[in-house]
This record gives structure tokens, sequence and C-alpha cells, in this order.
């Protein structure tokens, strides 16, 4: 009887054991992130007035995030540039919309199959993405991965760009994401911090 008492406690022990080493080893889980961003430098129109930018409002933010997590960046960018000047640019941005252009864009200087987790970041244009990032999701399959949203805009909040996410991207995990204010951006970094720290993935140190 003793024996078989202590072949239970034995086993008990064995299994909470093992299930605190498994969970341990999830949490300390190291992932490979990759935060890859759509943004544009230039003149920029905001409630402020116009402004010339050396980095975009979502660079700024991507750079940010790299700051707490670490990880590789990634910048998407047109094979053929945009005018740096706001109202050119615009002209150019509501044609392609209109005709459905899809930009080609320049090499990725990563393998998007090397990386787990996707910081995705982007401007809103029109209530959606601008048109090379439909190029983007179009060229790029992110579907096995887990994807984390970023996006920045002068006054709509994601515009329909969660709904073109999940829809290009059935079986990613998407999880919640981070939408800024273009003008909240240079005093973010605590808004960042929190959202970097409640999702449920172990991206900071």
């Amino acid at each position: 009887m003793r024996k078989k008492i202590l072949f239970v406690l034995v086993a008990l022990l064995s299994f909470h054991v093992g299930m605190a080493f498994a969970q341990t080893s999830e949490a300390g889980k190291r992932h490979r992130i990759l935060i890859a961003y759509y943004s544009l430098k230039g003149e920029k129109k905001t409630r402020q007035g116009m402004m010339t930018l050396e980095h975009g409002f979502t660079e700024q933010v991507a750079m940010k995030i790299h700051n707490f997590i670490g990880g590789d960046m990634c910048h998407i960018e047109n094979k053929t540039p945009y005018p740096e000047a706001y109202e050119e640019l615009k002209e150019v941005a509501r044609e392609e919309r209109k005709s459905g252009k899809r930009p080609e864009l320049k090499p990725l200087p990563v393998n998007i199959d090397d990386y787990d987790v996707v910081f995705l970041g982007y401007p809103i244009w029109f209530g959606t993405f601008p048109p090379a990032m439909f190029t983007f999701l179009q060229q790029y399959d992110l579907s096995s991965k887990t994807i984390i949203p970023f996006s920045t805009s002068g006054a709509t909040v994601w515009g329909h760009t969660l709904e073109v996410l999940h829809a290009q991207y059935p079986g990613a995990d998407i999880l919640e994401g981070l939408e800024l204010r273009s003008l909240e951006v240079s005093a973010s970094d605590v808004k960042i911090r929190e959202w970097l720290e409640s999702l449920p993935v172990a991206v900071l140190d």
C-alpha cells in the first residue's frame, strides 16, 4: 500500500514539475521578430500645419518599437519613389487608388520566412492601406505568422485595414494592434510600452 501511495506521489510530482518546466520554456521562448513598415518622409499636412519629416510618422513608431524589443527592421519601399511634396504625393496616391494600380516594391532586405512574429506598420490613406501595402500583402505570405499591426493617421482609426488583413491571411494569428494619431507619435513611448506589455507573446526582455 505504501509503495502504491509513494508511486502516486512521485507521479504527481513529476507531472507538476513537467508542467512548470513547459510553462517556463514557453514564457522564455525567444521569438524571431521582424518590424516591417511602410512610411514616407517629406511634407506632411497635419492639424498644426505643414511639416517636413526626415522620418515618416510610421517609421518613427517602428523605431520606438525596435528600441523596446529589438528584432530586425525592414522598410517596405516603392521601387519608384513617390514625390516628397505633399500635394504632388496626394495626387499620385489618388490616381493610384482610382485605377487600382499596385506599385512595384524594392526587394526586401530580409527573408520573411525567417520570422515567426511580424510587427506590420503602415499609415492610413483614404481609409485603407496605401497602394504599395496592397502589393506587399499580395506578394508576401504571412499566413503562418503572428501579425501585430500598428498604424498612424491624421484622423481615421484603422480604416478597413484590419478587415483586409484577416481576409488576406485567415490562418494568421493577428493580435491587437496599436493605432496612433500622427501628432501623438513623438510623445507615444509610454503608450507603446504599455501596448507591448499587454501582448500575449513575449516580446519584451
